[in-house]
């Protein structure tokens, strides 16, 4: 059976709070230099791929997430992973990150 938009949903949230918690305390700085919390990072960024899959009738719920640029990502990271910047990511972490974690919590609690 394949997975449900639910399903989904939790896995993009699963994912938030794996990065949360490798990330926490971490300075920029600290986040480039550190090769393996990069790699986690980039790894649990696959999250991507279920935002990718989720139907229009959940995104349109949250315009402010940029859907297209988090799926660009997503094929940046499958095809050009050895190209990732450590700012951009760390920069995602940051800023896109909060918001999409916010909007999932708020389905999801529906």
């Amino acid at each position: 059976m394949p997975p449900t938009s639910e399903d989904r949903l939790k896995d993009i949230l699963d994912r938030v709070h794996l990065i949360e918690r490798v990330t926490s305390g971490m300075a920029p700085d600290q986040f480039a230099e550190d090769e393996v919390v990069r790699g986690a990072v980039e790894r649990f960024l696959i999250i991507c791929e279920a935002s990718l899959r989720l139907p229009d009738n959940v995104k349109i719920l949250a315009p402010h997430i940029n859907w297209r640029r988090m799926n660009d990502f997503g094929n940046h990271l499958r095809h050009a992973y050895h190209l990732t910047d450590a700012d951009e990511v760390w920069q995602i972490v940051q800023n896109d990150l909060p918001p999409l974690k916010a909007f999932v919590e708020s389905v999801i609690r529906e």
